[in-house]
């Protein structure tokens, strides 16, 4: 079976290609590491222009550098943390498959 062909990778396809050509500014960054190691991993073209990266600048920035002071660096890890076990929670069949 051709993957690319697969209407299930077509849509994976559209969906990041719109991603990377909105207006509205996208990142995200390594959840999975300890969040002391954590960097960036995706920014969108709307992202890099607007805050002024080039990508290989900023998939090598840990991501703990958006936050400048100790109430931001605590607001943001409560987040990831509500993201993060929103996203476990979802994976309810533990197939790594978020669609079910």
């Amino acid at each position: 079976s051709d993957v690319f062909h697969d209407p299930k990778t077509t849509n994976l396809l559209k969906l990041a290609a719109a991603c990377a050509n909105t207006n509205l500014p996208m990142a995200s960054h390594d959840f999975l590491r300890d969040p002391s190691d954590a960097i960036f991993n995706y920014g969108n073209v709307a992202f890099l222009n607007g805050f002024g990266y080039e990508w290989e600048e900023f998939v090598r920035l840990p991501s703990r550098k958006c936050v400048e002071t100790e109430e931001e660096v605590g607001e943001r890890q409560r987040l990831l943390d509500a993201v993060k076990d929103s996203a476990i929670a979802s994976d309810k069949g533990g197939d790594g498959d978020m669609d079910e």
